[in-house]
């Protein structure tokens, strides 16, 4: 079956998990919630990689069910925080098919960036100041089963982590970038 460019899941802000270590915290602007990845979300000018992680089910329908025989892109919706309209930002997206019955292999390390990350830069804004920019990653088979030797399949769970790698000189944008979606689908 070939990929069908369906949604397999779209997380908001509220569906993060809490992961161990520097996680985005949620912040209000005006009546919505958003994610803040940046050098002023956890402390002013640092360069502490913030993360957030989210569970998902594959779809099992006929109709948009994950084949598991293609990557998943995962398309990241964010703003400038602070309408800043130059500069660029470096995403990291990582997602691991915990399965539909197994836990996973506690032998994979999802926190083990080095191998299973994919990353994807976006400028600030193309038009103008803090309106929405999305990012686009794609991420492979290979990547999503971390080593381990099954596919993912329609109706497995799926653990995905998203980061601003501040880091990364190519990440120039000031200010925080704030994440509204995260949607999920296959390619």
């Amino acid at each position: 079956m070939a990929a069908s460019n369906n949604t397999l899941a779209v997380w908001t802000p509220k569906d993060a998990t809490v992961p161990f270590g520097g996680q985005a915290p949620l912040v209000k602007i005006n009546s919505g919630v958003f994610l803040a990845f940046g050098p002023n979300a956890v402390a002013p000018d640092a360069k502490v990689p913030e993360y957030v992680e989210f569970m998902a089910v594959l779809p099992r329908s006929s109709v948009n069910g994950y084949t598991g025989t293609t990557g998943i892109k995962v398309v990241i919706t964010w703003a400038s925080r602070n309408k800043v309209t130059t500069g660029n930002v470096v995403w990291g997206a990582e997602l691991l098919n915990v399965g539909a019955t197994d836990l996973p292999d506690p032998t994979v390390d999802l926190w083990n960036t080095s191998s299973y990350e994919v990353t994807g830069t976006s400028g600030a804004n193309s038009s103008t100041a803090g309106g929405l920019v999305q990012v686009t990653i794609n991420v492979t088979v290979a990547n999503i089963k971390h080593g381990q030797t099954t596919n993912p399949a329609a109706g497995d769970v799926v653990r995905g982590r998203i980061r601003r790698i501040l880091s990364n000189a190519s990440d120039t944008m000031t200010g925080d970038a704030i994440v509204q979606t995260v949607e999920l689908y296959d390619y």
